[in-house]
């Protein structure tokens, strides 16, 4: 009997090493996930489920090593609640793992992780190819602490965007004062055709710019200028403001605060950003 069970153990060892050894360095957790800690402090915060967590992410197709996604070259890190894990061994599990600093490898099935998504499993990925995720858990903080942390950067973003306006005109030589809403409107070469009333369609060249001088948009670029009926709330208000007040074939820039812009941000569109646009009025199209 005795035998028998030191018989059943060996091989109970020897079935657990096999599925082990499958990724060599990794341990695998009851649920099937592959995992492997670079560090880890007991001590640490843990997250929650609903906990706001920022983490930074590599993701890798484990066969090749081939880097498919790196959350650092991204503007900002990878933040959002901690979801309950959707399948065994599933990313969110490994989330859960991860106490505030930590930092670990975790191995996921592909054709589990995209079928539970419902999205397309890219075509570079074979069947039974696994993803390999490189985390570093940055923070952890509660959904109000969260809340609080945000209020505050953005009360800091917004009283920053007056003094960062102000040294762009003092760069510029600009000593144009806004209207009465705080538009810049600085005419470079003045048209000769109509003005567009409210519900009139405009066709306008244009080229958006961050005070840095970074372009974010271009119909120039696209080579197809946009087209909008003005003073209905298509576009945003310092442009339903401009549109209303150019002539056909002006040609201008618009310096347009947050507040006539996209306020605290949007898409690509950091909060609080005063936005400088390179203007031609094409065509104005009466209703």
């Amino acid at each position: 009997m005795k035998k028998s069970i030191l018989l059943l153990f060996a091989a109970a060892v020897a079935f657990v090493s096999c599925k082990k050894s499958k990724y060599p360095g990794y341990d695998l957790s009851e649920t099937g996930l592959y995992y492997k800690y670079y560090t880890h402090d007991e001590e640490a915060k843990a997250p929650s489920i609903g906990d706001i967590i920022t983490m930074s992410i590599v993701l890798k197709n484990s066969t090749t090593d081939s880097v498919i996604f790196d959350s650092k070259k991204l503007p900002n890190e990878q933040q959002g609640p901690l979801q309950e894990s959707r399948y065994k061994g599933s990313i969110e599990e490994g989330f859960a793992m991860l106490n505030e600093g930590d930092s670990a490898s975790f191995i996921v099935n592909a054709d589990s992780l995209y079928a539970f998504s419902k999205v397309p499993k890219p075509k570079f990925l074979k069947e039974g190819d696994a993803l390999k995720f490189e985390v570093k858990m940055i923070k952890v903080q509660s959904q109000e602490d969260f809340q609080k942390e945000m209020e505050k950067k953005m009360a800091a973003m917004a009283g920053m965007e007056d003094s960062k306006l102000k040294s762009y005109l003092a760069s510029k030589g600009i000593k144009q004062t806004p209207d009465s809403s705080g538009l810049y409107i600085m005419v470079k070469q003045e048209g000769k055709g109509p003005v567009a009333q409210k519900g009139d369609s405009v066709s306008v060249h244009y080229e958006g710019t961050f005070l840095d001088g970074t372009i974010f948009d271009s119909s120039l670029k696209r080579k197809k200028p946009i087209g909008f009926r003005v003073g209905v709330g298509a576009v945003i208000p310092g442009w339903d403001i401009a549109f209303s007040k150019l002539k056909k074939g002006t040609k201008a820039t618009l310096i347009i605060p947050s507040k006539l812009a996209y306020g605290n941000g949007g898409g690509q569109l950091p909060p609080y950003a005063t936005l400088v646009f390179d203007v031609e009025l094409l065509e104005v199209l009466k209703k």
